[in-house]
């Protein structure tokens, strides 16, 4: 048998070129990835990494930042020696997890021909577990504490929604000379561990990356530098336009999203952003102690139980052509609280139109009450509802209650100063105490960002709310997605007790109020 005499040699140039790579990512990137452009944002935290142990990096929607990660991740299990290196991601749900950073990583893992077998959150090289995903719900605090390695690379996606207690396991994990930490993420929530390292990153020991939109290359010379199909992927110019109008320079999404900047904190918002941000993870993701306790079943005023499996249709009606629209709105009831899900919106001034695309979305979901605003052109959609031909035809076991909702009606409690007041309000305490879930909901981003609009004011010792035509006056239109959302919720917060927790009554006290926790302190202080 004859021994090729080049093979030494090859495999002293291979052995070379991997110590190469080893310090220098982005010749990694260069020979293994030979089809792949890197923009300078992008080859900038991969060269972080080299040089730093812990990096954070806060950046706007669609910069490339989990694809990054993923390249991060396939170079560190490729450049060390087997079996001595190991990747951890996280990420707030079980779909951030699989359906975005390791799609990437089994991408890249087949173009760059490296080791191993991965499915959809491990990679397997021979019987070592080199790569693992999870989501926090997952974490046994006693196993991820042995996920110990040589060379340790945790990577924490969308890290904003991430709890303190976990970035402190992370933190325990990666005390070795070689172990990295890679957070990334939008600077969605200003009360989040993530927030506290960019104010502070010299207490935390990070390095960190800012990267707005004006920092893209669809917003920079670097623009002409690079492929098309790499334009095509990163924040393009139209959205951010859409954005702007939709939701205003100083709405906290734009801030997050566009700017990449921690929002400050709202202290008149009626629902709370760091309350919208936790209701993204699903109720059966959540850690244990996030679980929210199930809801009894109780009877609203009609005598329809509101029970565990029933679902509810929200309808804001507008009546415009060219305006505002009309939105429907499917919440459906869980042991754990209430989950928004399919949206319908339509612009017509027609009555008979809006009648019949209400009427259209309870037959093809056949909820047990629908909830209609009933003030001005909504008053006799109702009465045009209850008597359609495709309702009054349905079984008396499946038909729905049709409620009217007033705004300006009298609340149940002297605490609001109106039934608005009691619906936004109540709102407001099933999102703080984790009994909704978004997860699930179309066009999640417009009822997040419109549900952050409306505001309270406290007005002879009662609580108000925004009025729909200020709110429209001062941000250029109505929150309808937020409305029909609420309007669904309003069977349930008739009918429950909720503990009603008042707001101070004036603003200075409700800046004192807001300092009053240990959170609000030190975020005030560094503002």
């Amino acid at each position: 048998m004859s021994l090729d005499p080049n093979k030494p040699f090859a495999m002293a140039a291979s052995q070379a070129q991997k110590l190469t790579q080893s310090h220098d990512p982005n010749a990694w990137v260069a020979t293994s990835l030979p089809h792949t452009t890197l923009w300078s944002a992008q080859r900038a935290i991969l060269q972080a990494l080299q040089d730093h142990h812990r990096v954070a990096v806060r950046s706007c929607h669609d910069s490339g930042k989990s694809f990054i990660a993923a390249i991060a991740a396939a170079r560190w299990l490729d450049v060390h020696p087997a079996t001595t290196a190991r990747v951890i991601t996280t990420a707030p749900t079980a779909m951030q997890v699989k359906g975005i950073l390791w799609v990437e990583l089994n991408q890249l893992k087949a173009q760059a021909d490296l080791p191993g077998r991965m499915n959809q959150t491990e990679w397997w090289i021979g019987s070592y577990l080199a790569g693992m995903g999870r989501k926090p719900s997952d974490y046994n605090p006693a196993a991820f504490q042995g996920m110990h390695a040589r060379y340790l690379l945790i990577i924490v996606d969308e890290a904003s929604g991430v709890t303190s207690s976990l970035i402190d396991a992370v933190e325990t994990l990666a005390t070795n000379t070689h172990a990295r930490i890679l957070m990334i993420g939008n600077p969605d929530d200003p009360t989040s561990l993530f927030a506290d390292i960019h104010n502070n990153p010299a207490k935390h020991g990070y390095h960190c990356i800012r990267i707005s939109a004006w920092d893209t290359p669809n917003f920079t010379d670097e623009g002409d530098t690079i492929p098309q199909e790499l334009k095509e992927v990163l924040l393009s110019p139209e959205w951010v336009e859409q954005r702007r109008k939709a939701w205003g320079e100083q709405h906290p999404f734009w801030l997050s999203k566009v700017e990449a900047e921690f929002p400050p904190i709202d202290t008149l918002s009626t629902i709370k952003l760091v309350d919208i941000v936790k209701a993204r993870v699903p109720f059966n993701e959540r850690e244990r102690e996030a679980q929210p306790q199930s809801p009894s079943g109780v009877s609203t005023p009609s005598g329809t139980p509101v029970v565990q499996g029933q679902t509810v249709l929200g309808v804001d009606v507008a009546g415009s052509d060219t305006g505002d629209e009309t939105v429907i709105r499917l919440v459906a009831t869980t042991p754990q609280g209430y989950r928004p899900t399919t949206e319908w919106r339509y612009r017509t001034s027609d009555p008979n139109e809006v009648t019949d695309n209400i009427v259209s979305a309870i037959i093809s979901t056949m909820p047990q009450q629908v909830v209609i605003d009933s003030i001005g052109v909504g008053f006799g959609i109702i009465a045009a509802v209850r008597s359609h031909e495709a309702i009054t035809n349905l079984p008396p076991a499946t038909t729905p209650t049709i409620i009217g909702f007033n705004a300006s009606n009298a609340p149940r409690s002297k605490e609001y100063g109106n039934q608005r007041a009691e619906l936004w309000w109540g709102a407001r305490i099933l999102f703080q105490d984790g009994r909704i879930d978004t997860s699930a909901a179309d066009d999640q981003l417009t009822l997040e960002a419109q549900l952050l609009q409306p505001r309270y004011f406290i007005k002879k010792g009662k609580i108000w709310i925004e009025a729909k035509e200020d709110i429209k006056s001062r941000i250029g239109r109505s929150p309808d997605n937020a409305d029909a959302f609420l309007y669904a919720l309003w069977p349930a917060l008739k009918s429950t007790q909720l503990s009603i927790v008042a707001p101070p009554r004036n603003a200075q006290l409700i800046q004192r109020h807001m300092q009053s926790t240990a959170v609000m302190q030190r975020l005030v202080k560094q503002r």
